[in-house]
């Protein structure tokens, strides 16, 4: 039996202008600073950046839109489910990180932007 991965799912709206910012490291900004916009919403100061994937688009489905991201045949049925049992209002944007990186993780909405908070997820890699 293979090794498994335990990874914290979002899904959500960020507008386009803030696409290209929200995960941009500000290693410049001083030592008390959040690592990026995301890490500030966690209220943390740190993540590992290789533990982290991310898209946005539109599709027919949930499965289509998380296809071909690491591991996806494991766990996209899983989000889908989960995304459907939250009535949520339409998204275009959806990200998981490795458990370990985020210590406390929430849901949040910021100025025209939102995250909503699915769980973690466990599968196989």
């Amino acid at each position: 039996m293979g090794q498994t991965e335990i990874s914290h799912f979002w899904v959500g709206h960020l507008p386009e202008d803030l696409r290209g910012r929200y995960f941009e490291e500000a290693l410049d900004e001083g030592d008390d600073a959040p690592l990026s916009l995301f890490a500030r919403d966690q209220a943390q100061k740190y993540y590992d950046h290789d533990f982290l994937e991310y898209g946005w688009g539109t599709a027919q489905t949930v499965q289509e839109l998380v296809s071909g991201y690491s591991y996806s045949d494991q766990w996209a049925n899983e989000f889908a489910r989960r995304v459907g049992a939250a009535n949520l209002p339409p998204f275009d944007f959806f990200m998981f990180i490795s458990k370990q990186e985020v210590r406390h993780p929430r849901s949040v909405h910021g100025d025209g932007y939102w995250l909503h908070y699915l769980g973690t997820i466990e599968y196989r890699t």
